[in-house]
């Protein structure tokens, strides 16, 4: 996916919101009222106007906080109160004496989603990492929290344009997605410091960014008091640990859509109260694609399994045809773990000899995806001086749609067995015919 496209100046940057005001066909009295109410918020980001105002291009939240302001205002809706004209200062961390207020709309982190504090960590861990791939496609956990602030927003928005009598359609399908929005915005910083691009999903190299903000973990309990809602929150102890059960994100979306804007500005915070530190970066998880490598396995031993043979919880036998060739494939292509797939399988005390049995291994998140000719001979080379009970041959790498053909026909299929029998008497024709 190439980059936003850029926006040189302000003029460009007014433009481009009065186009989306435009698409959106709001009036220029509802684009005044949206933003201008949006900026009442104590502590809100110029991001957050243009999100709660349909805003959807991207390169236009990738501007300083200064010229989203000038651009805002071109709209008539008066200078905003919230943050200065230069660009978003860095979010402050517990303890920090500096950094401006963390917007309590999307909790910092639209607002300064690509500032270092952000960008950095995933950066950090794609490197650390090191996968091979060109590309990436970013995706996001933001706090659930996020999703009760925007409704107490969009609450907020229709009961003040009443009392003010001021024109305003809010309703949340107009809002701009906030982790659409982020993934953008994060996600081309990440890629252009790393020398790759962001893809659009699906791509084969997914990265996840987990954000959490403990001080809002809470914001959604008081829907349990609207009985019309039935969302309830029940406790249960788990290994020593006490959690909490009914509090998913869909449990709460759908919560969220059938509440009255009464029950909210009885119950809830409309609107969203001031928090002290933004959402910050719990964990980043990747997830690629799998590697598919095949071949065939002779079995040369009669004390080994074909999978890590586990009775009752106890390890039988040193080793297993899966651990031989596993092993050593994972982590030519440095990957988290592997699984082997056959075409049926031996008995541990029966070796499989002649051409031996066809197999797959699924590599799981390798962080290297493509070998060479070369490399994957030299692989073979290196499963076969592992061990002198198990050889392969004819190992490649395979596609998934080739993966199939290893089972097809196993209800099918007929087998000959061969066996030569010693007797204490000669065999008779009436014997056979017992």
């Amino acid at each position: 996916m190439l980059p936003p496209q850029t926006i040189e100046n302000a003029g460009d940057a007014a433009a481009a919101v009065e186009a989306e005001v435009a698409r959106r066909q709001l009036s220029a009295a509802e684009a005044r009222t949206t933003v201008r109410l949006v900026r009442e918020i104590p502590g809100s980001c110029e991001r957050c106007a243009l999100r709660f105002l349909g805003v959807q291009r991207h390169a236009v939240y990738a501007l300083p906080a200064g010229v989203i302001a000038s651009a805002l205002d071109s709209l008539g809706a008066g200078p905003a109160a919230a943050e200065g004209a230069g660009p978003a200062a860095a979010p402050r961390r517990d303890g920090d004496a500096g950094g401006g207020l963390t917007c309590p709309l999307c909790l910092g982190v639209l607002q300064h989603g690509d500032s270092p504090f952000y960008v950095d960590p995933v950066v950090e861990a794609l490197r650390r990492e090191d996968y091979d791939a060109p590309g990436f496609d970013l995706r996001l956990t933001v706090p659930s929290s996020i999703l009760v602030r925007t409704q107490s927003v969009l609450v907020y928005l229709r009961k003040r344009s009443r009392d003010l009598g001021l024109p305003l359609r809010a309703a949340p399908q107009a809002t701009a997605d906030l982790k659409e929005t982020l993934r953008h915005l994060l996600g081309c910083r990440a890629a252009a410091a790393l020398g790759k691009r962001l893809d659009p999903a699906p791509s084969p190299l997914t990265v996840t960014a987990v954000y959490e903000n403990p001080d809002t973990a809470r914001d959604h309990v008081f829907l349990t008091q609207v009985a019309s809602l039935n969302f309830t929150l029940a406790t249960k102890l788990c290994k020593g640990k006490t959690i909490v059960t009914g509090d998913s994100r869909p449990n709460i979306a759908a919560a969220l859509g059938a509440i009255s804007d009464k029950d909210f500005l009885a119950l809830g915070a409309c609107p969203p109260a001031a928090v002290a530190g933004g959402g910050s970066l719990a964990e980043v998880v990747f997830s690629r694609s799998p590697v598919f490598v095949g071949g065939r396995y002779l079995k040369l031993s009669r004390d080994v399994s074909q999978t890590p043979f586990v009775i009752n919880g106890q390890r039988k036998g040193e080793t297993s045809v899966a651990e031989i060739i596993g092993d050593v494939v994972a982590k030519a292509f440095r990957a988290d773990s592997y699984n082997l797939v056959s075409s049926g399988r031996e008995d541990v005390d029966v070796r499989m000899l002649n051409e031996g049995r066809p197999f797959y291994l699924e590599i799981t998140n390798p962080r290297t995806a493509c070998l060479s000719a070369d490399d994957v001979r030299r692989l073979q080379l290196a499963v076969n001086a592992q061990s002198e009970k198990v050889r392969v041959r004819y190992l490649g790498l395979v596609s998934e749609e080739a993966t199939g053909v290893i089972k097809e026909g196993e209800e099918s299929k007929s087998k000959t067995y061969r066996s030569l029998v010693w007797v204490a008497s000669p065999i008779t024709p009436d014997l056979l015919g017992m």
